[in-house]
């Protein structure tokens, strides 16, 4: 990509001819303005948005002025910029110091080179004027900005409207006074647009290295978002120019000069889709296809490796409240050594001859109230790639691996998960079956599934599994992973950002429940949460919404596939 290179130079070298003190003093404009350097459209929609504990990345972010104000308007928890100038990104790190803004990190580098340590990583993604533009394939850039997406994050772009770049403004040689509508380029223009005037927003006038940038239609962007797994949720059009360029020619015309656009990642699991739409019927189509691609077979000493990186990824976002680090590829790990490892259920999933899943089984027991031992099973983690996940992949595996189980001989598996999607694969609490776990506990998070019907029947006692299970530390995982490429620290989202839209009562039941973040909400069923003194209706309503809004899979209408 040598453009982005020559770019790189040719706005470092822009920089350094900025004009006085450009940029010096935005610091003062972010701690005196609400939703600074944003126009009055762009801060009633910003102003819409619960930033509160988000997670933000800017892509072109330039000197980082529009990241830092959502950060401390917003109260996001992280906001991170990137861009290619490392000069420029050095006056967004001197304005975070200076406004007393610690939570924001600003990396230079080629946006389409962001590493995978990054996906999905962020709840917002957003650019503003003139970003896209420096990017030939658009098709790349928003596959970049899919996989950096949080599942159910959203996509924010401010910019210029494409039909401005046929129009010739006066500082244009093509500008016609006596006829100032007339276009002057095509609005499908393919060929790259090449200046050496320097910036003129931010430098003064000097013969420049050149810089390449290119038009881009709205088909080709709303297509390229559609392509990476967003959807456009809104589109708005004005009629005032939003760039720098120092004029306002043609605002109030009637003429299309910028628009707002809001896309989401869009979960892909059937089950959060309401009506019988197209979008609906596309991904029962996809659904299925892919399910006719899967082939499940046993794992392999060559996927090791494969697999402990597709469960690391997976799982980094669900740390146990009082880890330091992922340990769930660490278990992987470990279980292959351990007695109780079933090898004929240690099953990968592939996709077109790539990882997509895997399933791990070991023998666990039932110490019965009579004195009997019964021989059970357990499995954990369950892992699918994320860009898979959603599609039926993870139910593809049980269901193989139960069918093999129950041709081994095995009667029943137990486990802990996620409350509000096993119980879709068959699971049913195992206080149903009168089994609770050796301490003598009964949390909905923790089920059973017969392989047989009355393979449960009559039976009641405590459920014991393998102690690998309990002897993870923290320092053991960290070590582990020291073997894998460096990952951005997940960062969880506060308890208090739902706390605080709760009412009194329930707000007091909530915050002695134990959660101290949202994602520790899945640990709970709805049963379990609507069950604590204090949360009504409402409540329970307000918990849903705000965990659906941070892209947590929590509730009927979360339960994954």
């Amino acid at each position: 990509m040598e453009y982005i290179k020559k770019n790189k130079e040719a706005w470092e070298e822009a920089f350094d001819n900025r004009k006085p003190n450009w940029g010096d003093k935005n610091h003062i404009r972010l701690k005196s303005e609400k939703f600074a350097f944003f126009d009055s459209d762009m801060k009633d929609l910003v102003a819409s948005i619960d930033l509160k504990g988000k997670r933000i990345a800017q892509f072109c972010c330039n000197n980082g002025c529009e990241l830092l104000s959502l950060v401390l308007d917003g109260g996001a928890a992280w906001g991170m910029g990137f861009d290619i100038a490392e000069n420029i990104l050095e006056q967004a790190r001197q304005t975070a110091s200076n406004a007393g803004i610690s939570n924001c990190e600003f990396i230079a580098g080629n946006i389409l080179e962001i590493p995978e340590c990054y996906y999905n990583c962020f709840d917002i993604i957003f650019f503003t004027i003139g970003a896209i533009c420096w990017i030939q394939d658009l098709h790349q850039l928003f596959q970049k900005v899919g996989k950096c997406l949080r599942t159910g994050g959203t996509l924010l772009i401010n910019d210029g409207h494409p039909v401005v770049s046929m129009l010739a403004y006066p500082s244009d040689d093509e500008y016609d006074a006596d006829n100032q509508y007339r276009l002057v380029n095509s609005y499908f223009r393919k060929e790259p647009w090449i200046s050496n005037g320097g910036m003129s927003y931010m430098s003064v006038e000097y013969e420049s290295k050149p810089f390449t940038d290119y038009s881009h239609t709205m088909s080709d962007i709303l297509n390229a978002i559609s392509a990476n797994g967003m959807k456009t949720v809104m589109f708005n059009e004005f009629d005032y120019d939003i760039g720098q360029i120092g004029s306002n020619e043609f605002d109030g015309k009637g003429i299309p000069l910028s628009y707002i656009l809001v896309a989401e990642k869009f979960p892909c699991f059937l089950a959060s889709l309401e009506r019988d739409s197209i979008d609906t019927k596309y991904l029962r189509r996809k659904t299925l296809n892919i399910l006719e691609r899967l082939n499940i077979r046993l794992e392999r000493p060559g996927d090791y490796r494969a697999v402990e990186e597709m469960t690391r990824e997976a799982f980094w976002e669900f740390w146990e409240p009082d880890q330091t680090i992922c340990s769930e590829h660490y278990l992987v790990s470990l279980l292959r050594s351990v007695p109780s490892l079933v090898p004929e259920l240690d099953f990968v999933a592939e996709l077109d001859g790539k990882l997509a899943g895997h399933i791990i089984f070991t023998i666990s027991r039932i110490v019965c109230d009579d004195g009997r031992e019964l021989e059970t099973l357990t499995f954990g983690p369950l892992t699918v790639l994320p860009e898979y996940q959603g599609m039926g992949i993870g139910q593809a595996i049980m269901r193989h691996s139960f069918e093999e189980a129950k041709r081994l001989g095995f009667r029943a598996v137990l486990i802990f998960g996620h409350p509000s999607y096993y119980p879709r694969a068959g699971f049913r609490r195992a206080a149903d079956f009168g089994i609770t776990t050796a301490d003598g506990h009964n949390p909905d998070a923790f089920m059973a599934y017969p392989l047989y019907d009355g393979a449960l029947d009559g039976i009641s006692g405590r459920y014991y599994i393998d102690p690998v299970y309990e002897s993870l530390t923290d320092a053991k995982a960290l070590e582990f992973d020291k073997q894998f490429p460096p990952k951005a620290p997940f960062v969880a989202t506060p308890l208090d950002v739902l706390l605080d839209r709760l009412e009194p009562g329930a707000r007091d039941a909530l915050a002695s429940s134990g959660c101290r973040s949202l994602q520790m909400m899945t640990a709970f069923s709805e049963r379990e949460i609507v069950e604590l003194s204090g949360i009504d209706v409402k409540a329970l309503d307000t918990i849903r919404s705000v965990l659906r809004e941070h892209g947590i899979k929590w509730g009927d209408k979360w339960c994954t596939g």
